[in-house]
């Protein structure tokens, strides 16, 4: 008579979920580990205490939800190579065009300059300074309308005058931008606004070539003008 080996139906679980929990490798792996252990488990299960349905039915149900994890991996990757390559045919369409953009100077060229800012919240004031080079406040800027001062994004633009009447000289200035709430300071972001020169793709996601020479992720756009 054939002697049955005495090892236990738990050692064997314990070894099959280790295999199952390895979670990195290919599926096929998976199913070629999970299928040779669960033969072994069935050949060398105590003939007193054999597995039973259930155990067999939830060791089939981890397999497949392996698989499913797998699966859905090869999804997302999917997925995500498309969207990048949806980011970069949407981004080469901004060449050539204005944006605003998180940045705390702007250019003033041919009589203009564009920026902006970004409220996260509803605020009761915003005060915009505009400065030299020198850290001199050359025009200042209250939105009185209330459109401007509730949450979102919002464009303004300068046309060169300084608070005296004079012009001023064209080139870079830096942009101060202060809001309260309730007397309080309250949150914001000063947005610049530049020209698309170029788009380029890297490790960190598609980037815009702006005109100053800076560049900023295709992502961190807020508006286009």
């Amino acid at each position: 008579m054939t002697m049955l080996s005495s090892v236990s139906s738990s050692s064997n679980t314990q070894n099959l979920q280790a295999a199952l929990n390895t979670g990195t490798k290919a599926q096929e792996s998976s199913q070629d580990r999970f299928l040779t252990l669960l033969v072994a488990q069935m050949q060398n299960q105590n003939p007193l205490n054999p597995m039973d349905n259930a155990q067999m039915t939830s060791q089939l149900a981890q397999i497949n939800t392996v698989q499913g994890i797998n699966s859905l991996n090869d999804t997302v990757k999917g997925l995500g190579a498309q969207f990048a390559a949806l980011q970069s045919l949407q981004s080469a369409a901004l060449v050539g065009k204005n944006v605003l953009v998180p940045g705390d100077s702007a250019t003033l060229a041919g009589g203009n300059m564009n920026f902006g800012y970004e409220l996260p919240m509803d605020v009761d004031a915003v005060k915009i300074d505009v400065l030299d080079a020198s850290g001199n406040v050359v025009r200042s800027f209250t939105p009185q309308d209330r459109a401007m001062t509730s949450a979102g994004v919002h464009g303004m633009s300068w046309d060169g005058k300084t608070t005296d009447g004079r012009t001023a000289p064209e080139g870079e200035y830096r942009l101060r931008v202060s809001s309260t709430t309730a007397g309080r300071e309250a949150s914001n972001t000063a947005l610049t606004g530049q020209r698309v020169a170029g788009v380029t793709a890297d490790a960190n996601g598609v980037q815009l070539l702006l005109a100053n020479g800076n560049r900023t992720a295709y992502t961190g756009v807020k508006a286009v003008f």
